[in-house]
């Protein structure tokens, strides 16, 4: 190859050769590029160089007019290509190419000039048969010769006699004639594939119109809205903007959509939509690149890659993925409902769509350009006039007039969108207040969200629009799970399923208002810094009140968001059959309507999460855990405590101790069931506490012996409370907490009344020590205990049994009592000492374990001791 022929690989239109200087070099080098190697191998060099720097050219400008700029420059290949294959068949004594009965001809979005890096070049090659060109022969070697340089060219060739017939035959293919575009070869064929094109337009219009928007419903429902789109096929991907460029062109012969600016939509509207195609074009080339294949689901793993392709980078990657996903909803969004109104209003404009009597016209005619049609299984709401714009006061008054919420038209969402919806006077509000009430609220809600209102009506939803979320969890954005949730909820009116749908109609008018508020503004606190839970129920407090709910419905709302995730955590994570779990799942409720709320608000939540999410198994866990909850309630005497501990468990938590903790540490510490352990201690003592428990081994154990001793133990390993009580009852007991924390650690810390001497102290630690072998017995005063000083009750609740001592005061007695327990195998969950006036009210909460189902019988009569009687 000559030096002119190594040029080939370092100039052109995107840093390569022009085509002026490719002609220049096919004929000055024929000699050495006469070779069919050769010619292949300057080719493919020059492909492999284009496609070498492509990542470059994208990153110049962030890729923008990367596609039409892609598909020019295949243009060129392709020409060089068959100048290539020309040369070779005719060499010297080459013809004009308007000679040469053959055309290249552009399709899909190759024609469109919508080419992404890996999408294949869709080529029709049209010829005539004329005698003396061997043509299929030269179609063939250009295909062949294309494929070895590495063009992804994906064909199909034709005489231009049969492209009328052809087009009947599929219409896909019909389709693809429709963006043909000429890319090199006879100029004169062209003219004549061009007529035959417009014949193609023109044929069968009705019937090729039905059949694409059929097949543009269809693919709506295969491809919902989801946190991974499909910028190309999805709901407002690309294929929807092509779907208006066909209708357009075959109705009205238009290529270029900003042509029936004025007409069929404003420049406004046209600018949104066109901006958003455009993101999409460039998002889908970010994606090629990144994926290095052809790739048109814009997946969560390539989010950051993405991101950075496109410049969305800064010091927060977490926030340029939250941004990408963002906008390209928000694209999509606005692709979606652009094209299903322009399409809706020329489809019905030329009868394409099944059209109403105007007898049924008449009956359906409402105030103010409205039409409400009804049948057998749903009511629709249409709107004359798109370009006006609606009072939202005077539309809830109309939609409040009809017995149901209909079905909103794309009229209707192109009316909302235009108008201003501010909730701004005490009427509206009422008039919404009262809309919320309706069956089948969530049409409206639907609406408003398909107009781009949702956070216009209701301000606290309007940092949720299309907020993505990566929870691994949720299949929907923020604002259209929220729906789906609310949707959901009032299938309830109709039956959906026997038991909820009881529930939800026992619900009076106060009850059923609350419960759709919360569905609303249960995720309103998404998006934010601070916990979405805390968020939620700050801005339900606040918003409440506009919609003149009394105050003791908002304090409930309040609560209800703040623990809306709790019925589903605690029914799939935790033991449901557990006193300690329901004690405090109902605590937190306070009142068992709130559960009826509560139950009813988590199915419609966690139905919403994705299709299928409310499953039998789910179900029954709820149902089960409402049952025992519902239980719980009246187990009133039960409740204090668990009460009490929740109240300082919140304290505990906002307190710069306990966020000083690691998290693990911070969840091991609410696992604690205890309800004295949050009473009874401080949060810098818990804190303090917590921090020594989880580096215990076996045991350990302080002594202080300042005003009074008192002896605090952590142990993991088992303790001989009896032994240690009866070698320490030289020492009268003041108060004894025994407490179980996490990991198999108990806590046991006694106080006495007496200071011990100073050369006893280091007895007391030998005694301390020798207390965890069990095979020690305790030599200590016997005391006397009667039967009738001992309150036993086995069925304090289901874990734990009761036993009370109201004795005289007397040296000995917790020694003997643990004795007993320690013998019997009997563990205590919990205790409290208190003398008054020379009698001694001790209390023990104990496990009722299996030694103590062996045992309890024995209970009684092993504690009473020296009772003559």
């Amino acid at each position: 190859m000559t030096n002119q022929g190594r040029v080939l690989y370092s100039v052109g239109y995107f840093g390569y050769l022009k085509e002026g200087q490719m002609q220049e070099l096919f004929e000055e080098s024929l000699t050495d590029l006469e070779d069919e190697l050769a010619v292949s191998k300057a080719i493919k060099g020059e492909v492999r160089h284009y496609m070498e720097g492509l990542e470059e050219k994208f990153d110049q400008n962030l890729g923008r007019h990367f596609s039409y700029r892609h598909a020019r420059e295949m243009d060129r290949l392709v020409a060089f290509v068959y100048k290539a294959v020309i040369r070779r068949y005719f060499k010297e004594y080459l013809p004009p190419l308007n000679h040469v009965p053959l055309v290249f001809i552009a399709l899909g979005s190759y024609g469109r000039e919508q080419l992404s890096v890996h999408s294949d070049i869709d080529l029709m090659i049209v010829y005539k048969e004329v005698g003396g060109y061997n043509l299929l022969e030269m179609i063939e070697k250009m295909i062949h010769i294309g494929w070895d340089c590495g063009l992804k060219i994906s064909h199909r060739v034709h005489e231009v006699g049969e492209l009328l017939e052809v087009s009947r035959s599929d219409i896909t293919i019909k389709t693809s004639f429709l963006e043909a575009r000429f890319i090199c070869g006879s100029k004169i064929l062209y003219m004549e594939t061009e007529a035959r094109i417009e014949q193609i337009r023109k044929d069968n219009k009705e019937g090729f119109l039905r059949e694409k928007y059929l097949e543009y419903l269809e693919r709506h429902k295969k491809f919902e809205a989801s946190m991974e789109p499909n910028i190309k096929e999805g709901r407002g991907g690309i294929r929807d903007a092509n779907m208006l460029f066909w209708v357009l062109y075959v109705l009205y012969n238009v290529k270029n959509p900003k042509e029936m600016e004025g007409q069929l939509y404003d420049e406004e509207r046209y600018r949104d939509f066109r901006s958003s195609l455009e993101f999409l074009f460039r998002l889908r080339d970010a994606m090629h690149l990144v994926n290095q294949k052809k790739n048109d689901t814009l997946n969560l793993e390539l989010l950051p890659f993405v991101a950075k392709k496109l410049g969305m980078e800064s010091q927060d990657s977490s926030k340029d993925q939250f941004g990408l996903a963002k906008k390209t909803l928000l694209c999509m969004h606005e692709i979606e409902h652009f094209c299903a109104y322009v399409l809706r209003q020329i489809y019905r404009r030329h009868g394409l769509l099944p059209a109403y009597s105007w007898r049924e016209r008449k009956e359906a005619r409402q105030e103010g350009g409205l039409f409400l049609f009804k049948s057998s299984s749903s009511e629709r709401l249409y709107a004359r006039g798109a370009l006006k714009r609606f009072r939202i006061g005077e539309f809830l008054g109309k939609l409040l007039e009809l017995e149901t919420i209909p079905e909103m038209s794309e009229g209707v969402v192109e009316r909302l969108h235009r108008s201003k919806l501010t909730l701004s006077s005490k009427k509206e509000r009422e008039r919404f207040k009262e809309l919320l009430l309706k069956p089948q609220s969530h049409r409206f809600f639907r609406a408003l969200y398909e107009a781009g209102k949702l956070g216009e009506v209701l301000p606290p939803l309007a940092k949720i629009r299309h907020l993505p979320q990566f929870d691994g969890y949720h299949a929907y954005p923020v604002d259209l799970h929220t729906l789906k949730a609310l949707e959901i909820l009032e299938a309830l009116e109709r039956d959906s399923h026997p038991f909820l749908s009881e529930l939800y109609g026992s619900l009076d008018q106060e009850s059923l208002l609350l419960l759709k508020l919360l569905v609303l503004f249960h995720d309103a606190g998404k998006g934010r810094s601070r916990d979405h839970h805390l968020v939620g129920e700050t801005l339900f407090r606040s918003w409440s009140k506009r919609f003149l709910l009394s105050e003791e419905s908002r304090e409930r709302g309040g609560l209800l968001v703040r623990f809306h995730t709790l019925m589903s955590s605690v029914a799939q994570k935790q033991d449901i059959y557990s006193e300690e779990v329901l004690l405090e799942f109902v605590s937190r409720l306070k009142e068992p309507e709130n559960l009826d709320l509560l139950l009813l608000l988590t199915y419609a939540d966690v139905s919403a999460v994705s299709p299928g999410r409310f499953n039998k198994f789910i179900e029954k866990l709820l149902l089960e855990l409402y049952k025992n909850a519902k239980a719980t309630f009246e187990k009133r005497e039960l409740l204090g405590d668990a009460t009490r501990k929740l109240k300082r468990l919140d304290l505990l938590e906002r307190s710069a101790e306990f966020l000083a903790l690691p998290s693990p540490l911070r969840q091991k510490i609410r696992q604690i069931a205890s309800p004295l352990f949050f009473i009874k201690l401080t949060p810098a003592q818990i804190a303090e506490l917590s921090k020594k428990a989880l580096g215990v081994e076996d045991f350990c154990f302080e002594v202080e012996n300042q005003d009074f001793l008192s002896v605090s133990i952590l142990r993991r390993q088992e303790l001989n409370l009896g032994y240690l009580l009866g070698k320490l009852s030289i020492f009268n007991v003041a108060s004894m907490e025994i407490f179980k924390m996490f990991d198999g650690i108990k806590y046991f810390h006694i106080e006495f009344l007496e200071k011990a001497e100073e050369d006893e102290m280091e007895r007391l630690r030998e005694i301390i020590s020798e207390s965890f072998d069990m095979t020690r017995h305790p030599k200590a005063p016997k005391p006397t205990i009667l039967k009738k000083d001992i309150i036993f009750e086995p069925n304090h609740s289901e874990s734990y049994a009761e036993i009370r001592l109201n004795t005289k005061n007397q040296k000995g007695i917790l020694a003997h009592v643990a004795s007993v327990f320690d013998a019997f195998g009997i563990d205590i969950a919990s205790a409290k000492i208190m003398t008054i006036k020379e009698r001694t009210r001790d209390w023990f909460l104990i496990e009722k374990n299996e030694a103590f189902f062996r045992h309890q019988g024995e209970l009684v009569k092993a504690i009473a001791i020296n009772d003559k009687k």
